[in-house]
């Protein structure tokens, strides 16, 4: 079993959208069995995306978003908050058959769920979404020191990035921060969702959906997600 979790800090970077489509693509192209942990209490993104996707497909009239095969490898999306009992959970993880648990977090260390769940050592590798930016870099690289104490694996992924953004300035980047901090910068870099949309002819909400993954729809050019999820695996 492996435990995985996109996270960053810094809001925006793409950490829940990353690990919906990670969680996706698991199930419903590899046949893997997943569970999602939700602990952006209160908002619950994915609980609640999971529910809305749930009932469109349920609604008459709408085109049918479910099929069998999907139905039958469906991933649970556990909704986790402040009074849960996080020791229990932690140890059913512990001796969990599934084949990989995805753990959705809230934006703050600080918030104790999450703080529990990282200093449990239960999430064994961490991947941060993290854009060409000063503020963000610096955020994800402090960030990733402090989980490198608790997890076998922490890894820097660029997310968001323009087509005209020069590569050399990613390659300085990954350099610097490896070199400097003893941080991986996976070599996988993700373009913009705005490309993947635009290949797709559909909305961001296609692309953020817990009952498809869109490879099948994405032209061959866009293939920088399940190269990227398929170093994960």
């Amino acid at each position: 079993m492996k435990t995985i979790s996109f996270y960053s800090e810094k809001g925006g970077t793409g950490k829940t959208a990353l690990n919906i489509l990670l969680a996706s693509y698991l199930a419903y192209d590899c046949g893997k069995k997943v569970i999602v942990f939700d602990l952006d209490y209160p908002g619950y993104h994915l609980y609640n995306l999971r529910k809305r996707e749930m009932a469109l497909s349920e609604d008459e009239g709408n085109e049918k978003l479910i099929d069998k095969y999907v139905l039958d490898n469906i991933y649970s999306i556990i909704p986790l908050g402040n009074n849960d009992n996080i020791n229990d959970i932690i140890a059913r993880i512990h001796t969990s058959d599934a084949d990989y648990i995805i753990i959705d977090l809230p934006g703050s260390l600080t918030n104790p769920v999450a703080n529990k769940f990282i200093t449990s050592g239960v999430i064994k590798e961490f991947y941060l979404p993290t854009e060409l930016d000063t503020t963000v870099i610096v955020s994800n690289i402090k960030l990733a020191t402090q989980l490198q104490k608790f997890a076998d694996k922490v890894e820097i992924v660029f997310n968001k990035a323009f087509s005209y953004e020069k590569p050399e300035l990613y390659e300085m980047h990954s350099r610097l921060i490896h070199e400097e901090y003893g941080i991986t910068v996976n070599p996988v870099r993700i373009r913009n969702s705005i490309y993947l949309r635009r290949e797709l002819g559909r909305d961001d909400l296609f692309v953020k959906s817990t009952l498809c993954y869109p490879s099948r729809h994405i032209n061959k050019k866009i293939n920088e997600l399940s190269i990227l999820f398929n170093k994960l695996k």
